[in-house]
């Protein structure tokens, strides 16, 4: 390989993609000259190459960092259930999370190819021959300013590029099942169980709400209403049951008592 030129180094075995190229460019190639504008046929096959490199090196580091991934039986499992607000905010957080061990890794990996391309510049030097020319590219090389550190950032722009679009795609989806619970939420809290079979049959925060009107006064239960968008005429059905059946009497009695002993700020006041 000629002076100052750096051999490619796949970081993974060789194959049938990587030999050709390696073949194309341990040929002798003069050195590079900045500032000089790219020209004839040689040159221009070159720059082909060495783009094909840059791609696989990309491809290699997103193999290295994201891995091979086949989800577990439990991840197939909570994939077939209907998503919610909740679990799309763990999404969001474990995205996050992922993103930036991503990027670490890819620094590691790009500060390790920059080492490696600065030690092959400087041992490729002949200490015996002065050539500013050469001494030059070399520390324009070990710049960040230089180009050669185009091909990381350009990297690190798919990387973050694709992790904002996931990222844009889990929050767009968690705003609209919000939305969705929020209207279904709305829904819910204005039914009011009309017979005590139906209020037998609700889930247990609404049977408490329905338990805590009916023990309540009566300004409290006109607040209640308005919060919950109820009607005079939707409770007095069950308003009457609770007043002339005893036994519902006191099982509504026990749970709204039960209720508040078990909040604090009940309690606290």
């Amino acid at each position: 390989m000629a002076t100052g030129q750096r051999a490619f180094r796949s970081r993974q075995p060789e194959n049938g993609f990587v030999k050709p190229i390696l073949e194309e460019l341990d040929d002798a190639q003069p050195l590079p000259i900045l500032s000089s504008a790219i020209s004839g046929p040689k040159a221009y096959k070159e720059m082909l190459m060495r783009d094909l490199v840059d791609k696989h090196r990309l491809v290699e580091d997103m193999l290295h960092i994201k891995g091979s991934y086949f989800p577990g039986l439990e991840a197939m499992q909570l994939a077939t259930k209907a998503p919610t607000a909740s679990d799309l905010t763990n999404l969001v957080e474990e995205a996050q999370r992922q993103h930036k061990e991503e990027i670490e890794k890819l620094m590691d990996l790009q500060a390790k190819d920059h080492l490696s391309r600065v030690l092959d510049l400087y041992q490729s030097t002949d200490g015996i021959v002065n050539l500013p020319e050469l001494d030059e590219f070399i520390g324009a090389t070990a710049t960040s300013t230089n180009p050669v550190f185009d091909d990381a950032m350009v990297e690190y722009d798919y990387y973050r590029w694709a992790h904002l679009k996931t990222l844009s795609g889990l929050m767009k989806r968690r705003e609209e099942l919000l939305a969705k619970e929020t209207s279904e939420r709305k829904l819910r809290d204005a039914q009011f169980p009309r017979t005590i079979a139906q209020w037998t049959a609700l889930d247990r925060d609404t049977q408490l709400r329905v338990a805590r009107f009916l023990v309540a006064d009566k300004s409290t239960q006109e607040r209640m209403l308005s919060q919950f968008g109820w009607a005079w005429k939707q409770v007095e059905p069950l308003k009457g049951d609770y007043q002339h059946n005893s036994t519902f009497q006191g099982d509504i009695n026990m749970r709204a008592r039960d209720a508040d002993a078990g909040d604090p700020h009940r309690n606290a006041s």
